[in-house]
């Protein structure tokens, strides 16, 4: 019998209660007044105090207020509400319910009069809303700066719970009731030594506050986690109403509390889905319901923060320990990059997202986002070596894992498959591995033709990706027709503005690769209009078209042209974004090809050095495109002389397209006949036709003898025959270039003026002086038009027309032609120091006869 009745509740274990019944009468009446107010009706009725609605009184103002006013039966609780008053008139916060007046009525009861909250609990409010996650956690945050601020005011609130939390018509949370609050400070702890076991509520007390230990800051911590739990499932965690104080402690004591993701999955009426509960929520309720206080957040600021965090997707501190020390390590080694993957996953989810609200419920779309947020958090954890994979994984190999997953994963969520292989597939291009990156792109076409009507803008920008991808293996006609088929789906539809861009610009890379280049500056430009259009367009993506019209001005030969575009590219690029890193890139790249032949090393130099120091940051010592990079600073170098420094850039950029792109690449050709020229210059001159051979056989195969790269190789390796003295095989190199250029329709093309040049030099060595002017005049006339008379190419043909002339016999006119470009290289404003040893060097000739 007494183990019986020690499991049942007596009278001692439970707190109070005071019956109510309709049979109790308030203390005043309607209309009965207290100093300024009048009062209007009863609002509520508690264990210390009676609440009333009332009004000013005396005309000085309108106000409605709430007028608290001491129970007669509640004498011995006078110190308490003096305490309670004392503690409002030192919390003025816009969460708080102010203070406004206090008095004593005439049977000498005291009042106080605070502010009048029209609303609902915060649980009512959330649950009659039906508010969403993001919704409730602003409003719990803005309850944590109510209580942040009491406890900066030494104010411990002690009865935090839903009901004491007032939601107004304006959606601002007011905090209500301190009547049982306790003042940390010495002053304030004088009167409040005798409710050391003060009045709660059982099931928002902490364990301290149920076996009668000190409050501390810790306590509000536990009653605000109970608070949040209850927002996010409709449960509490460990309801203890109707238990023994007794077995509540042992309650309290014993359990942890549940998970509130368990909880909501298990309650089909909780207010939100499991899923987003689970992870970081589900630590953060847990941090707060700690049983030892020390284990709880040190302030009510941190346990906002963590919120916040959580909504940022940043890493919670309540979920510390190695996933997210080495999630945190590994972010801040590869910030850069992860930064732009991160970029591209949010743009792609965001296009997704957009599409989806055309056909699917909101739900859906939550629930895809939730799935790729999870699986790149997924990914992150298999870099902790308690994973068992024995050391840190870089990002390549977290590219990996995330593709395998995608390939074999999300079978019950094809739209979410397709997104992330498309993602998946743009990493692997970004890290440079093309072949991956085009398997992966043609299954999400393959799966986007299926599961998407063709207009669908998520299949078009498939087509778009594949397309660009067979651009990049130079299967010219294949990426024609997808990308053909993509504009065409996205004519006339201005919510695909932005798309339809991007497909003129692949177009125009197109056109490019096949060297139809005035086709691939209409492309870029047909963008740069439709872009203008626009007064929301993008500035990246604006930059990004200006970007590829100066690149397709250069590739036509327009060479001063392409200055101006590039740099209104460059003027609208944020560099310290990384979604425009690609953009910059490039058009730093490309600006210092224009400044390069325009002469301008100074400039060009410097930009490029950067612009490869970036890359090697951004995508480490093996990515194409840091070979595109080092390829152009080595010309660079080159064309100013700097031999030396030249060939390793050059060699540095072969090796990494021979690992990216295979040996009989058209990138490699290209580095070989770059190397060629240089090593040349250098004087090795047979290393240099063996590379220059080796990169014209490569063209042959890949481009075929009517294309413009053909024809370049075949200029460098006719320069290299001439330099090596066999100025016959050079003559028949350059008209070979000649007729290239003349076959394709092209023959006033910049690089036809160097074979033109190339061809006078090579008469000029082989003592056909006469024949070799008009070649030489020629290509000079070109040069001065384009570059200006301090060209290096237009003193080059002027220097070797000199002792043309003199050996013909015309010193006049070889003094006079000297000194004009004399004058020229004189007056010139940019480094000019190749022209003045070549024209320093003819003049040696002049004046020894």
């Amino acid at each position: 019998e007494l183990l019986r009745s020690h499991e049942r509740a007596g009278i001692l274990d439970e707190a109070p209660r005071f019956a109510e019944s309709p049979s109790v009468q308030p203390s005043l009446t309607a209309g009965a007044s207290l100093g300024p107010w009048r009062i209007e009706r009863m609002i509520g009725r508690g264990g210390m105090g009676e609440v009333y609605l009332a009004h000013r009184a005396d005309g000085a103002f309108e106000q409605r207020v709430a007028l608290k006013l001491l129970r007669r039966e509640s004498g011995g609780e006078m110190p308490r509400f003096h305490a309670e008053r004392k503690i409002l008139a030192r919390l003025e916060h816009r969460g708080i319910a102010r203070i406004l007046d206090g008095g004593v009525a005439a049977d000498g009861r005291p009042y106080t009069v605070v502010e009048y909250v029209e609303g609902r609990s915060l649980s009512e409010f959330c649950s009659e809303r039906r508010a969403s996650l993001q919704e409730r956690l602003t409003l719990f945050m803005e309850v944590c700066d109510a209580v942040a601020f009491a406890h900066r005011n030494l104010v411990i609130h002690r009865d935090l719970k839903p009901d004491n939390v007032l939601v107004d018509t304006k959606g601002t949370v007011k905090l209500l009731d301190f009547g049982i609050a306790k003042l940390l400070d010495a002053a304030g702890t004088a009167g409040d030594g005798l409710n050391t076991v003060a009045p709660f509520t059982p099931d928002y007390a902490a364990p301290e506050q149920l076996s009668g230990e000190p409050v501390t800051t810790a306590t509000d911590v536990y009653a605000l986690g109970v608070v949040l739990f209850e927002l996010l499932t409709g449960e509490r965690p460990l309801p203890t109403r109707g238990l023994p104080s007794g077995r509540a402690l042992k309650l309290l004591l014993d359990r942890q509390a549940p998970p509130a993701s368990r909880i909501a999955r298990a309650n089909a009426d909780a207010p939100l889905p499991p899923r987003l509960l689970a992870g970081d929520l589900d630590a953060i309720a847990a941090k707060c319901l700690r049983k030892e206080a020390s284990h709880r957040y040190e302030t009510v600021d941190a346990l906002k923060d963590d919120i916040e965090r959580h909504l940022r997707h940043e890493p919670v501190l309540a979920r510390s320990g190695a996933h997210a020390y080495v999630a945190r390590r590994f972010v801040r080694r590869h910030w850069l990059l992860l930064a732009g993957v991160l970029s591209l996953v949010v743009a792609m989810g965001a296009a997704a997202l957009y599409a989806e609200n055309a056909r699917m419920h909101t739900e859906q779309a939550l629930r895809r986002a939730d799935a790729v947020r999870y699986f790149i958090v997924d990914l992150f954890h298999q870099n902790d070596p308690a994973a068992g994979n024995g050391r840190a994984m870089s990002a390549r190999d977290l590219v990996d894992l995330g593709a395998r997953r995608v390939e074999s994963g999300f079978g019950d969520d094809l739209d979410t498959q397709i997104e992330l292989l498309g993602v998946s597939g743009n990493l692997y291009s970004s890290l440079g591995e093309y072949q991956r990156s085009a398997e992966l792109l043609a299954k999400r076409l393959d799966r986007a033709k299926h599961a998407y009507v063709a207009e669908d803008p998520r299949l078009i920008e498939a087509e778009l990706d594949m397309g660009s991808a067979e651009v990049s293996a130079e299967h010219f006609d294949d990426a024609a027709r997808l990308l053909d088929g993509a504009l065409g789906l996205t004519a006339q539809r201005a919510e695909t503005r932005s798309l339809r861009a991007r497909i003129l610009l692949e177009l125009g890379a197109l056109e490019s690769q096949r060297d139809n280049d005035q086709k691939a500056i209409a492309w870029a430009q047909q963008a740069i209009d439709l872009l203008e259009e626009s007064s929301s367009t993008p500035s990246a993506d604006l930059a990004r078209a200006l970007m590829e019209r100066g690149l397709y001005t250069f590739d036509a030969g327009h060479i001063a042209e392409a200055e101006q575009p590039l740099r209104d590219a460059l003027g609208r690029i944020n560099p310290q974004a990384p979604e425009t890193f690609n953009t910059l890139v490039d058009a730093r790249d490309t600006l210092g090809k224009v400044l390069t032949s325009l002469g301008r090393f100074d400039e060009a130099i410097p930009l490029l050095r950067e612009n490869a120091a970036s890359i090697r940051q951004f995508w480490g010592d093996q990515h194409p495109r840091l070979g595109d990079a080092l390829h152009q600073l080595g010309s660079a170098l080159r064309q100013s002389e700097d031999i030396e420094a030249a060939i390793p850039a050059f060699e540095e950029a072969l090796a990494i397209y021979e690992r990216s792109y295979g040996a009989d690449h058209s990138y490699v050709a290209t580095t070989l006949t770059s190397l060629g020229q240089t090593l040349t210059a250098a004087g090795r001159h047979q290393e240099a036709i063996d590379d220059l051979l080796r990169a014209r056989a490569i063209y042959l195969k890949a481009l075929g003898p009517s294309h413009t790269h053909t024809a370049v190789s075949t200029i460098a390796l006719a320069s290299a025959r001439l330099a090596a003295g066999d100025p016959k095989a050079a003559e028949a190199g350059f008209r070979e270039a000649l007729d290239t250029f003349a076959k394709i329709g092209d023959g006033h093309h910049i690089y036809a003026e160097a074979a033109r040049l190339g061809l006078g030099k090579a008469l000029s060595a082989e003592q056909r002086y006469a024949e070799a002017e008009a070649p030489l005049s020629q290509s000079k006339e070109r040069f001065v038009k384009e570059f200006g008379a301090d060209d290096r190419r237009a003193i080059d043909a002027d220097v070797t027309l000199v002792h043309c002339l003199l050996e013909t016999g015309r010193r006049d006119d070889a003094r006079s032609l000297l000194l004009l470009s004399e004058q020229a290289v004189a007056a010139s404003n940019r480094d000019v120091r190749v022209q003045r040893r070549a024209l320093e060097k003819a003049r040696r000739e002049l004046d020894a006869g």
